[in-house]
């Protein structure tokens, strides 16, 4: 059953009522079909309409060698505040069409090893976030899972992408800060190391160590027990002859990070709670952190009162309150975050399937992990409501936050709607 191939394996004695000291077996397997294709679509505030087609071939030569290809495009219409709109409606239509195309080869189970499978991903990719958009020109990844108990699983992964990374926002204010005209002092270097975001092209070169311990009753709608994953990922740029940028991005640091969860039920109640955290290592000097491993909160899967990806990291806002020229427009993103949420889960007798949910999200991040201060500024709060419909894919939830320590300077919301499939 774990290669793939066969929907239904059993087994069975036969004469099974005959006593022998030596029992012969019967083994049916039914074939699943070897082609398939798939459509489906969908919808969400943080990724607009969506839609994915899927075909595979589960069993190239009778080795349960599959291969899959899968297109998946997005385009985001939901613009929660001013800022995001600006950003992403001036694009051409092939920036604005979000795209991820996925050719993965699969080998499920390797001789002599038990549940071991590899992977072989070719990607191209574009996504658009709140500050830059990033173009994945190609995207090879070399993945291996060990899975030697059912609650416990390992990946360990090599990865070599080519990018090319596209800053949106008010490009000419950034660049007046970074170089300021002749006669006028440099920059802090403080100032300097917090906004300036990488442009251009680069390849990257990464590996990338996860595992995770999963207790949950049910991993998509969990009531009780609990689940933990961590991972430690390496990366470097590689030199490449035209950046397509004077200062092409140097990088090469690691990147840890944390997950815990845990359910508690009460009758027909349930508690949820969540901890997150994870930062970057630098190793060599005037290391920066690549665009698409810095973290960013705001959202449905982090901070519910801020829309997806808003809150400026603190030491980032910090300089931004105190001088209104640094107000670029841009988020940028932070080499430290940490996320704390709590969520109590309840059934609404109206209709069956039908939850309510109170919940409180705690968290902020820093560009310079050296900046950080434990004072009030320390956390940022939001809390709020939302509704949980029971689904055969998973709950539809939809979220409303309050962002409880606003900062209107910074264009901050008074609250965001979030609309996803699937709860923490």
């Amino acid at each position: 059953m774990g290669l793939g191939v066969f929907s239904s394996v059993t087994i069975t004695p036969n004469d099974a009522d005959l006593p022998e000291r030596i029992k012969p077996v019967t083994v049916t397997v039914r074939e699943r079909l070897p082609q398939y294709f798939d459509l489906t679509a969908g919808l969400s505030t943080g990724q607009g309409v969506r839609a994915t087609g899927e075909y595979g071939y589960r069993n190239i030569g009778g080795y349960a060698l599959g291969l899959t290809l899968r297109a998946q495009v997005g385009f985001q219409f939901f613009f929660q505040d001013e800022e995001l709109r600006q950003n992403i409606t001036p694009l051409g239509p092939d920036d604005r069409l979000e795209r991820r195309i996925n050719l993965t080869l699969t080998l499920p189970k390797i001789p002599g090893i038990d549940n071991l499978r590899m992977t072989l991903d070719l990607v191209h990719l574009r996504d658009n976030e709140r500050a830059f958009g990033l173009d994945k020109i190609f995207d090879l990844i070399l993945s291996i899972n060990w899975r030697p108990h059912r609650a416990l699983s390992f990946t360990l992964s090599g990865e070599l992408e080519h990018n090319g990374v596209q800053l949106f926002g008010d490009r000419t204010s950034i660049e007046q800060i970074l170089n300021p005209p002749e006669g006028q002092p440099p920059p802090d270097p403080r100032i300097v190391r917090l906004l300036r975001v990488p442009l251009g092209d680069s390849v990257v070169a990464s590996a990338r160590l996860s595992g995770s311990i999963d207790q949950r009753d049910n991993p998509f709608v969990p009531t009780e027990g609990w689940y933990t994953s961590g991972t430690l990922e390496w990366v470097r740029t590689l030199e490449i002859i035209d950046s397509g940028v004077d200062d092409p991005i140097f990088s090469h640091f690691l990147k840890l990070g944390m997950t815990l969860n845990g359910y508690v039920p009460i009758g027909d109640v349930v508690i949820a709670g969540q901890v997150r955290a994870g930062g970057i290592i630098h190793l060599e000097p005037g290391s920066r952190t690549y665009p698409n491993r810095q973290y960013f909160l705001g959202g449905v899967d982090s901070l519910r009162g801020l829309n997806q990806d808003q809150l400026q990291p603190q030491d980032v806002a910090d300089l931004q309150l105190a001088d209104p020229t640094l107000r670029t427009g841009i988020i940028q993103g932070s080499d430290f975050f940490y996320l704390v949420r709590a969520e109590v889960r309840f059934p609404i007798p109206i209709m069956a399937g039908l939850q309510g949910a109170v919940f409180a999200d705690l968290g902020n991040h820093w560009a310079d992990p050296a900046s950080i201060v434990l004072d009030e500024r320390f956390v940022r709060p939001t809390a709020g409501l939302g509704l949980r419909i029971a689904t055969p894919v998973g709950p539809l939830a939809l979220d409303y936050g309050f962002n409880l320590l606003r900062r209107e300077e910074l264009a901050e919301p008074f609250g965001a709607l979030h609309f996803s499939i699937g709860v923490f």
